[in-house]
């Protein structure tokens, strides 16, 4: 399984916890930088094996729109 995900620097609100952050509830940080990155997540169920691999696809300039 292949995605492309945009994410930005961010940080939480101060009272969210771990379990509760997502891109969805932070926003990001003033002049934050900016990159675009392809991960690819690598499953053997069987095994209860995970490997994430992430490469970073686009570095993104100030102001750029995805």
């Amino acid at each position: 399984m292949k995605a492309v995900v945009n994410f930005s620097q961010l940080y939480p609100f101060e009272d969210t916890s771990a379990a509760e952050l997502s891109a969805a509830n932070c926003k990001p940080k003033e002049d934050g930088k900016r990159a675009i990155y392809e991960v690819e997540l690598w499953e053997k169920p069987w095994e209860n094996f995970e490997q994430f691999n992430v490469k970073k696809v686009k570095t993104l300039a100030a102001g750029e729109q995805v």
